[in-house]
């Protein structure tokens, strides 16, 4: 009980500065635009390897 007091402070930094952001941008990447968006699925990746500029 007392190994899971002492993990606790780390666990919570994991998720609030990497999992938290990490859910975020996958969120985002499968919108419009990050306020008030519509969902757009596959669309920008598909946008993204289109494009010649991204893929140089």
């Amino acid at each position: 009980m007392s190994a899971l007091f002492f993990l606790a402070p780390s666990l919570i930094g994991f998720l609030l500065f990497f999992f938290v952001p990490f859910v975020g941008g996958l969120y985002y990447s499968f919108v419009d635009s990050p306020v008030g968006g519509s969902f757009v699925g596959l669309a920008n990746y598909i946008d993204l390897l289109g494009n010649a500029v991204f893929l140089k």
